[in-house]
């Protein structure tokens, strides 16, 4: 699980065990416990506050509709984690098209952008991806923030992996091209 999707947090297994009974109180401490997580993770992906709240509501139904199938097989947090990728993407397919997808000339020209994790050092990286579309800033931050493969994220958009990787590459040298701009100009006022 990546450190830096706030599902890191871990509940007892006894408070699973109660909510999976019906005690209210335990539901009430899986909701405090995953809400921001999963409402950051819709934001991310949607960028609409709205959409957001309306995928975290839909991301506690299921979970409590469903909380007795899970087995403890793997840690709770990412069972939560799943199901809001699935409804947060499931909710920009509905919201959205889903954007080109470009052919770079060589597979040189894709692999030079993820040489340097160039993106991580843009201090306005929020700005720049408000510009993105809704597919592409879903699969930059599932790829390069919530850890995710290009299979796994092809599967959450019933797309192929090239779809994923094109998608990522065409982001990323879309994020370069922006930033540059962004120094240029930076540059020009001092």
């Amino acid at each position: 699980m990546n450190e830096y999707s706030g599902f890191s947090q871990k509940l007892a297994t006894a408070v699973i065990s109660q909510a999976q009974s019906g005690d209210t109180s335990a539901m009430e401490k899986i909701y405090l416990t995953y809400s921001n997580p999963c409402y950051t993770l819709a934001y991310r992906i949607t960028h609409n506050r709205t959409l957001s709240q309306d995928i975290v509501h839909e991301i506690f139904l299921k979970i409590i509709k469903n909380l007795t199938r899970y087995k403890s097989s793997g840690p709770f947090a990412g069972w939560v984690r799943k199901i809001a990728v699935n409804e947060s993407v499931n909710a920009l397919k509905k919201n959205t098209k889903l954007f080109e997808v470009i052919e770079f000339k060589d597979d040189i020209e894709a692999a030079n952008l993820f040489e340097h994790r160039w993106w991580e050092a843009c201090k306005d990286l929020k700005k720049l991806t408000v510009r993105l579309s809704d597919d592409a800033r879903a699969v930059l931050f599932l790829h390069e923030i919530e850890g995710y493969s290009h299979k796994e994220i092809a599967a959450f958009f019933g797309k192929s992996e090239s779809f994923s990787k094109q998608s990522l590459s065409r982001t990323m040298y879309q994020l370069k091209s922006l930033n540059a701009i962004k120094e240029i100009k930076n540059a020009s006022h001092r």
